[in-house]
């Protein structure tokens, strides 16, 4: 499986790029050009960030079933503070703070909704640093399902996913090493070494044409643990020191040359670095490293990007080039969103049965949708010092915002943003405040119903006293 995902905005300054990455033809849709193996088109994960979102194409690629991830709402600097600085009610913020953004600003009023909140199951942190228990538990406690955050070592034997039941299994701490993975040093009843909770959720990786025959050994290589051998890792990672059983982390497995290592394809170094330059070795290079996967353990391969990436037409071009040389030449292959992706690992099939796995509505068709003509609102943003969203008289700062929604969907008052992602002028409230009050609210209506129900009581026991014997 090939793994494709955008990082960041989305709008008019990338959107058309990405649409001829998959295979769409034209600004107004045509028929997918780029297929699975059974017809249907390609698919994409897009992780998403706030600001200078276009949410009219958000609602056009979630019509197309791309999988719609979580990337935070603000996307701050400087980037250690999503490690060091950021807590608990921060990441939820940030995170579930984007989610319900996006159901607000991404469906029509009155028409079936494109997305919902039980189908954004994923994150990726900012930067890919990644919270530590802060940043896990927010997952845990809001309904995600993986998160994609954590930079695996440097290894021949690229990772499989795996959930968070267990430890991590290599060492965080960034140790440069030149020795050999080493076994596990599990005590065997899925607790490492005695003192974590949960157990490790066994997988029985085999390839989607049956090509693992020695699927026992391909489970025994994922699971050694070995010490990092980043290049690029400045310091430890920060990766959760507790079990959290059920949530997936889907590792960045890194890109090798002999000239760089890099996690995101817009990282990487490459001779060809202008538009009009050969783009021959970047095709050389995501194919090596394809087969690196594909030729070992058949963990997903994954090619991560950024904006920078799909600016430049020449490797643009390369990536085009690779994904019609993976779709003719291993016809086996299959390019799956990360939900895709799960539900196979959770329920692995064989070849023959990954049709109805991978299986969409119409085959290669885009799906029409009611917003061909977005509405641009003009908002305020108004910050204080800590770039947290404030009313206009409290603000420190106030810049103009500009908002693409699709008609029918409600221009907000306000910028959305950290601390008023629901966009009001008065009365700002955090996730966590929401949360509360709904919570609030349920419980007095349970009292209502409680009282209610005794008062009823009371009253037929009051009226069986005074009838007649």
């Amino acid at each position: 499986m090939v793994l494709l995902s955008f990082s960041g905005a989305v709008n008019e300054l990338v959107f058309d790029h990405y649409k001829k990455i998959l295979g769409y033809s034209n600004k107004f849709g045509s028929s997918q050009s780029r297929l699975n193996p059974n017809g249907c088109g390609i698919r994409a994960t897009f992780f998403v960030s706030h600001e200078y979102t276009s949410y009219a194409q958000i609602h056009w690629l979630a019509a197309q079933s791309h999988e719609i991830g979580l990337h935070s709402i603000s996307h701050r600097l400087p980037e250690i503070w999503w490690t060091d600085k950021a807590n608990y009610s921060d990441w939820v913020e940030e995170m579930i703070g984007m989610r319900e953004i996006l159901l607000q600003l991404t469906n029509i009023n009155g028409d079936t909704p494109v997305i919902r909140r039980e189908d954004m199951i994923g994150m990726r942190a900012p930067y890919i640093k990644p919270g530590g228990d802060n940043m896990f538990q927010m997952i845990n406690d809001f309904g995600l399902q993986y998160s994609s955050s954590i930079v695996a070592p440097k290894s021949d034997y690229p990772l499989w996913p795996f959930t968070l039941d267990s430890k991590v299994p290599f060492d965080c701490a960034n140790v440069r090493t030149n020795k050999k993975p080493h076994q596990d040093s599990s005590n065997g009843n899925g607790k490492g070494n005695g003192q974590e909770p949960g157990q490790r959720q066994r997988r029985q990786v085999e390839s989607l044409d049956n090509y693992m025959t020695d699927a026992s050994q391909s489970l025994a290589d994922e699971r050694k643990r070995v010490k990092r051998q980043s290049t690029f890792a400045g310091k430890s990672l920060k990766c959760p020191t507790k079990s959290y059983p059920g949530i997936w982390e889907v590792p960045l497995n890194p890109m090798t040359n002999e000239i760089s290592t890099c996690h995101h394809l817009d990282q990487c170094v490459f001779p060809s670095q202008d538009d009009h330059s050969d783009s021959s070795d970047i095709v050389q290079f995501l194919v090596e490293n394809f087969e690196r996967h594909y030729n070992t353990t058949r963990a997903p391969y994954q090619i991560n990007l950024h904006v920078q990436w799909v600016l430049n037409s020449n490797r643009v071009k390369a990536l085009t080039k690779f994904i019609d040389h993976v779709s003719k030449a291993y016809p086996n292959v299959w390019f799956v969103s990360f939900k895709q992706m799960l539900d196979w690992v959770r329920n692995p099939t064989a070849a023959n049965l990954a049709t109805n796995t991978f299986k969409c509505d119409e085959p290669g068709k885009v799906k029409l949708t009611s917003c061909n003509r977005p509405q641009t609102c003009v908002v305020k943003l108004n910050t204080d010092n800590d770039n947290r969203a404030t009313t206009q008289e409290q603000s420190k700062k106030s810049d103009a915002r500009y908002l693409q929604l699709c008609p029918g969907v409600t221009c907000p008052k306000a910028y959305p943003w950290f601390g008023n992602l629901l966009g009001s002028e008065r009365n700002l409230k955090t996730v966590l405040e929401l949360v509360q009050e709904s919570n609030s609210n349920d419980q007095q209506q349970q009292g209502q119903q409680t009282n209610s129900a005794a008062v009823g009581q009371q009253q037929s026991q009051t009226t069986a006293q005074s009838s007649p014997s």
